[in-house]
């Protein structure tokens, strides 16, 4: 198993296909991430971001109880260019 410092700076990436958009999978998902890493990592808090224009990313992140905390400039991997990430915190 890995150490909470490990945890902490591990990051995850969730996509999916247009064809699931919708249907309720990435909520599933990141509700299952967050009982996961309060519940048996035991770490504290959860950091979260997703582009300015994902409205869909950041409404799941808000109704799993994130708050949002800024924005900051980065470049996106994905998109091959510098995009707004909207930054969230979620506190166990």
């Amino acid at each position: 198993m890995y150490s909470a410092l490990q945890m902490a700076k591990a990051r995850l990436v969730i996509g999916s296909s247009r064809g699931v958009w919708g249907c309720g999978f990435g909520l599933e998902a990141a509700e299952r991430l967050v009982r996961l890493v309060f519940e048996d990592v035991g770490l504290s808090a959860i950091r979260a971001g997703c582009a300015d224009d994902n409205v869909a990313s950041a409404a799941v992140l808000t109704r799993l109880g994130f708050d949002r905390v800024g924005d900051v400039r980065v470049f996106s991997q994905s998109r091959e260019t510098e995009i707004i990430q909207r930054r969230f915190l979620l506190m166990a």
